[in-house]
């Protein structure tokens, strides 16, 4: 028997023509079938669309709070040194409400006092009712600047009887003032 290797008449674009309807069916049948899942679980283009854009909106919204809330944050100095100043001068005359507001807000989201600053309100009460408020005034004035750049500042105590007293203070870049980040 004898084998025939000849191309058909054609050239084999019937072939070739085979080749591309046959690609061009399991093309539109996965994709119908990516379309047909995609709409059995809820998620057509538009869903996923609108979805998305609720998304954008919720962070749009969320970046915009906190923006707003570190804006409208002034109080503080133009220098980490007037802030400190400021903040010894309230705890002096006895001002803890004015005290506490030198403090930086509290900027994770997943803290329950997220954009307050509870926390320091809190503590400086309870130094008050333990009757701290005057020894931590005094171990402040013993602070001296240790590090600085231009946006933080450190200031520890120079006193080997008032070792460990840290202060850190950082610039609220959205409203210009120096705020107190820890104590």
């Amino acid at each position: 028997m004898e084998q025939n290797n000849q191309l058909p008449p054609d050239g084999g674009r019937s072939y070739i023509k085979f080749l591309v309807v046959f690609v061009v069916i399991v093309a539109a049948a996965l994709g119908g079938y990516w379309s047909w899942e995609k709409a059995a679980k809820g998620e057509s283009g538009i869903e996923q669309s609108v979805k998305s854009w609720m998304d954008y909106r919720r962070a749009e919204k969320f970046w915009k709070t906190l923006d707003d809330a570190l804006a409208s944050d002034t109080y503080g100095g133009k220098t980490p040194e007037e802030t400190l100043r400021m903040f010894i001068d309230a705890l002096k005359n006895g001002d803890l409400d004015l005290a506490s507001k030198y403090f930086a807000l509290e900027t994770n989201v997943n803290d329950p006092n997220y954009l307050t600053r509870k926390i320091w309100e809190d503590a400086l009460l309870q130094a008050r009712q333990e009757g701290r408020i005057e020894e931590i005034v005094v171990k402040l004035e013993q602070v001296a600047v240790s590090a600085k750049s231009e946006k933080r500042s450190t200031f520890e105590s120079n006193n080997s009887d008032n070792a460990g007293v840290l202060v850190e203070i950082n610039l609220n870049e959205k409203s210009g003032v120096w705020k107190i980040e820890s104590l």
